[in-house]
């Protein structure tokens, strides 16, 4: 999943602040959302064509441009530090 910069900033934001629960904070997940998200996940392919197909095609528009790759890759690091 591709996250916004919005999105990591909020995440680089959550790491910088305490909680007590370890998580985000005040964030409260009722168990009948968790149990949805996991049967959607379980649903889910592991490999999803169309997003392979979308990259193919970037790739061969030309060379990515390194700077948004590597600010999607440090994105993505953020964001995966709140698990």
């Amino acid at each position: 999943m591709i996250i916004s910069e919005e999105q990591a900033r909020l995440a680089a934001q959550a790491l910088r602040q305490p909680s007590d629960s370890g998580g985000c904070p005040h964030v409260v997940v009722s168990p009948e959302l968790l149990e949805r998200v996991y049967a959607a996940i379980l649903e889910t392919p592991e490999t999803r064509t169309e997003r392979v197909r979308e990259a193919m095609d970037y790739l061969d528009a030309g060379t990515p441009d390194p700077h948004e790759i590597a600010s999607k890759m440090i994105s993505r690091i953020i964001s995966d530090s709140l698990r």
